[in-house]
């Protein structure tokens, strides 16, 4: 039998632990999802002191550990199901509305230009997510302020990469999805956006 070259050995093992990972990030995807799902239907708060809650704690634990998280987040791993499922549906949205001097649309901006991948789309959608789930859990002062300078932000550095010259002004809408149930979408309900903060900005030229 021929030897197994040490760089083959090296490369199955960093594929398996690869998979590994995904495989932990899914699994506690999945028990938030299965918790939600229990939740919803006995019209019950989760329990944060059960066995499923503890392994989603420990997993979570473990996946934040330095060097580890970093791994997760340049490589996609911490994209849970998104990994397998990259288009799925939004939780926010940043829109961006340049008009001309006389209030007509020129353009609608969801995301910089300059993302030209699936991959890169999907990142910056999955980071508006996360931006908004964190200052969710803030107090309402600090939520007001921070909101506005991250669509001011954001938006502008999305008109720069598409900005138009006659543009007189553009309109920036930070907004957050909110799905129907189970029941009610089986029941024809649509998911609805609801704004959060808006900007007018004057174009500088």
């Amino acid at each position: 039998m021929k030897k197994t070259s040490f760089k083959k050995l090296t490369l199955f093992y960093f594929a398996c632990l690869h998979l590994l990972i995904i495989l932990l990030v899914v699994l506690g995807d999945s028990i938030t999802g299965f918790q939600y799902l229990i939740s919803t239907q006995k019209s019950d708060k989760i329990d944060s002191n059960n066995i499923a809650s503890k392994v989603r704690r420990h997993l979570r634990e473990v996946l934040t550990l330095p060097g580890l998280y970093h791994y997760t987040l340049f490589s996609g791993c911490d994209a849970g199901y998104n990994y397998f499922a990259p288009k799925v549906a939004r939780s926010v949205s940043l829109e961006c509305i340049q008009y001309d001097s006389e209030n007509n649309e020129i353009s609608r901006l969801y995301y910089p230009i300059s993302l030209k991948t699936h991959e890169g789309i999907q990142r910056y959608s999955v980071s508006l997510a996360n931006f908004n789930n964190a200052v969710r859990k803030m107090d309402s002062a600090r939520k007001d302020s921070l909101y506005h300078f991250f669509t001011q932000d954001v938006g502008i550095r999305i008109l720069q990469s598409g900005r138009t010259k006659k543009t007189e002004f553009a309109e920036l809408n930070f907004s957050t999805y909110v799905y129907p149930s189970l029941s009610g979408f089986k029941n024809g309900v649509k998911p609805t956006l609801i704004n959060i903060t808006k900007i007018n900005l004057r174009e500088t030229r």
